[in-house]
Order: structure tokens, then sequence, then C-alpha cells
């Protein structure tokens, strides 16, 4: 593989960090971008780290499963010892985006399978999201497609959908946050009821909006104050 996919491992126990830092390195499937001790380091450097796969310690200051929370767009990887493996912290993985654990000690060929079908995944990422529509069934909508989700005005409980071909479709009952969750990175909140494809996002009009395009089409949209140093964290020659 000559371009590896880059990983972040946090694990509170210097140890157990090295002795999977080396595990991985003799797989040779991935490359380490940065090793963190301190979750609370990670969480404020995650988004200027390129890595989309991460290796979580579960036992730590703050648990695993709480730092997973706060992550959107990673695959991530648990790592547990023996005796946390209960069924609450069963029930708490099965909840979030994962792609398996791995239990300490680590022996490498249960390692390198949950690289790769890590990789597999990432290789294979989702072109659709499912969603319950307003016709009371679950529809595949191609993510290329999807030009802006908005919170319905009459039901707020329901998201409109805007497509490119003009099209609208009722997500029923779901908040928006879940719906950000199953998307890809490229996908983005800019305020309190709106998530954008930024792959049509142009520029920023007269009246700081963002301007959408498509077909010679152009849709302003607000970016919010709260949402706006993110916005141009992850776009930062967005003019």
């Amino acid at each position: 593989m000559n371009n590896k996919e880059l990983c972040v491992l946090v694990d509170d126990e210097k140890i157990a960090l090295g002795n999977l830092k080396q595990k991985i390195e003799k797989l040779k499937l991935l490359k380490i971008e940065k090793t963190y001790t301190c979750p609370d380091e990670f969480l404020t450097n995650v988004d200027d780290l390129n890595s989309k796969i991460v290796f979580l310690d579960i036992d730590m200051p703050i648990k695993g499963t709480e730092v997973a929370k706060e992550l959107r767009g990673k695959k991530i990887i648990f790592v547990t010892g023996s005796s946390e493996i209960n069924k609450e912290i069963t029930e708490e993985i099965d909840d979030l985006n994962h792609t398996g654990f791995i239990s300490k000690p680590i022996k490498d060929f249960k390692l390198k399978k949950v690289i790769n079908k890590t990789l597999k995944e990432l290789h294979n990422e989702k072109k659709f999201i499912i969603l319950k529509t307003q016709d009371a069934y679950k529809e595949k909508i191609l993510l290329n497609k999807i030009l802006n989700i908005n919170t319905n005005k009459l039901e707020p409980r329901d998201k409109t959908i805007h497509l490119t071909d003009g099209r609208k479709i009722i997500a029923k009952n779901i908040k928006l946050e879940k719906i950000l969750d199953s998307l890809p990175d490229y996908f983005m909140q800019v305020n309190r009821s709106c998530i954008i494809n930024s792959n049509y996002a142009s520029k920023m009009t007269q009246k700081d909006e963002i301007a959408l395009c498509f077909n010679e089409k152009e849709i302003p949209v607000d970016l919010g104050d709260s949402y706006r140093d993110n916005f141009f964290q992850k776009i930062p020659d967005f003019k």
C-alpha cells in the first residue's frame, strides 16, 4: 500500500500506547499521524488532524466512548482491557460509529483483522444515506445529489432534504444532529437548522451568507456566528 491511511492513537497509559504503536508499525497497514496520552488534548487538536482512523482506549479519565461522541467522520477502533468489557460498555459501543474493538493484551492477528475491516469500509465509503421519508418507508438518497438539509418550519421534528434536481424529500421524525452523524465530512452544519453539502459552496455573498451553486443556480444560506469558526477551519480558503 503506497499511500497508507493515517491513524491517531489515544491511550492514557504510555506503556499500552507504545505497545499499540509498535504493533501497528509492524503490520505496515497504517501510518501513525499522532499519539496522545491526554484525551482532552486530542479533542482540542482533532480538527487539525488528517487521520480518518482513531484508536481509542476506553478506560481513560474521559471514557473513550465519551470522546467518540465528539468525533465525526472518523472510523473508530476501541481498545479495551478484559476487565472493561461488560454489558454496559458493549451497549455504549454499539450505539457509536465504530468498526470494531480489540482487547488488551493485543494480539497481532486480531489487530490486523480489525484494521483490514476498517480500511475496507473506508475504501467503500458509502455513496448514499437511508432515511425514513414522508411516504413512511426507508429511502436511499444519493449523497452527491443532496444540496442542503433544513429543519421543517411547520413540523420541526421533520427535515427537508433539497436535491440538486429541484426535488424535496421529507425525512420524518429525526434530529438534525443524527443526520449529520451519518454523513461524510464534507457535510457541515452552518446554522441551527441547516446542513449543507460543502461541495456546492462556492462563495460568500455580500450579506455574509454561503452561496450554494449548482446548474447555474445560486442559493444563499445563513452562516451562523457559532458555526463560523468550524466552517473556516475546515475550508480556510473560502471567500
